[in-house]
């Protein structure tokens, strides 16, 4: 069994311990699939046979059967009622250990290769290729029709992966440009601000995030309950990758944004109480209202004052305009007080923020020269694989400062 394996093996390959090679272990035996068994929680690979895989199907006569499966059911008629003996010899497969293995009714590999659902592994041994051929002039087991070598198989599925997770990351990268390009680029709090794409010119810092590569193997972990294989499971792993890594490039940009504006030049006001608190946001946002700027107050998640959860739940500052814009559908938004947008959500900073939404000019990508703002390439590095997605990005503001509003420790966690 190469690395294409059903999914409800993990939890026993996992336990897999390591088996001296001199250490003969003996009890009895459950197939993992036609050429691996376990002992407890010792996992065994078959010496010198390659057995076919469990999602492989054959044809006879034209017509397909499930060769795979009928490989591994008769593994375990040869394991049931019976005690195993398996002699490591040294060699691992990932977690499974390379071992002979017999019972009463003599030699496991020899018996499953006789009865034409194994192949004799010449690499390893020449020991089987003698009962392969009586399996194969007698027409017994796979030799009845037409099959594929067991390594090929391994080696379509594997290209098969590739291309399919190939696709995936070309609809990440386009995905994930048009979504930092097209509409507010993921910056939904501030207004008015310009997305440009340039080749060349300007200040920009140059970013990067890593992102988890879909791991070898998905097409096969595709196994829904009773061990039925659906490629609507594969789709389902590749659209689950798809958008989690589209996700955080977004993530990462909005990121940038708004470390970039705690960068800014700020105006600290230190405040004891929900009344000191009201009156900073107010006095603050004043002139900015004056002026027909939009104010809006960034709260960081989760150390909000359970008094701005109040203020939107029938206990407002004495005085207040309490109010609820129908235009913003954003879920981080709270309402408006005081002509005053409030918002709430995680952000890499602890204080709330006071600024207008206009205060955002622009947001520059500096594109490659194909035209990409993005650049995706593989850390081969890491094992599983990581992608690293780079991007050149210059981020304009207004000359106005930034008002950070600071209270005290311990503070009550905001239920909302």
């Amino acid at each position: 069994m190469g690395p294409v394996q059903k999914a409800s093996f993990a939890i026993v390959l996992a336990l897999a311990a390591l088996v001296p090679a001199s250490a003969q272990v003996t009890g009895r035996a459950t197939a993992l699939g036609s050429d691996t068994l376990a002992i407890d929680s010792q996992v065994f690979q078959l010496f010198g046979v390659d057995g076919i895989e469990f999602h492989q199907f054959c044809l006879i006569n034209g017509r397909p059967w499930a060769c795979g499966a009928s490989a591994t059911r008769a593994l375990q008629t040869l394991l049931d009622a019976v005690v195993v003996d398996c002699t490591p010899t040294g060699e691992r497969n990932g977690a499974a250990t390379f071992a002979t293995c017999a019972s009463a009714d003599g030699d496991i590999a020899e018996n499953m290769v006789r009865q034409g659902f194994a192949l004799a592994d010449r690499a390893q041994s020449d020991e089987y290729v003698a009962a392969e051929e009586t399996a194969r002039v007698g027409g017994d087991g796979i030799w009845r029709g037409t099959f594929e070598e067991p390594w090929a198989y391994r080696a379509d599925i594997a290209a098969i992966e590739r291309r399919y997770a190939e696709l995936a990351l070309e609809t990440v990268h386009a995905e994930a440009e048009r979504a930092l390009t097209v509409g507010g680029g993921g910056i939904d709090i501030f207004n008015g601000y310009h997305i440009l794409k340039e080749p060349d010119g300007g200040a920009s810092t140059d970013e990067q995030i890593r992102v988890a590569e879909i791991e070898a193997g998905f097409i096969a972990d595709a196994i829904e309950p009773y061990d039925v294989f659906t490629w609507a499971a594969v789709s389902q792993a590749l659209e689950s990758w798809r958008q989690s890594a589209s996700a955080a490039v977004a993530a990462s940009v909005v990121d940038t944004v708004w470390t970039s504006l705690l960068n800014r030049p700020n105006q600290v006001v230190e405040v004891i109480d929900s009344g000191a608190y009201y009156a900073a946001v107010s006095e603050n946002a004043a002139p900015w209202i004056e002026r027909e700027r939009q104010p809006v107050l960034l709260v960081a998640a989760p150390t909000v004052p359970t008094w701005i959860s109040s203020w939107f739940n029938g206990s407002p500052p004495e005085g207040a305009e309490i109010s609820r814009k129908a235009d913003i559908n954003t879920a981080s938004y709270l309402g408006t007080v005081d002509g005053v947008d409030v918002y709430v959500g995680d952000a890499p900073h602890t204080e709330s923020l006071l600024f207008p939404d206009d205060l955002l000019v622009k947001v520059t990508y500096r594109g490659g020269g194909n035209g990409s703002i993005l650049a995706i390439g593989r850390d081969v590095r890491n094992d599983p694989g990581e992608l690293v997605v780079r991007y050149s990005m210059g981020i304009e503001w207004l000359d106005d400062p930034v008002l950070r509003l600071r209270y005290p420790e311990p503070v009550e966690r905001l239920d909302y």
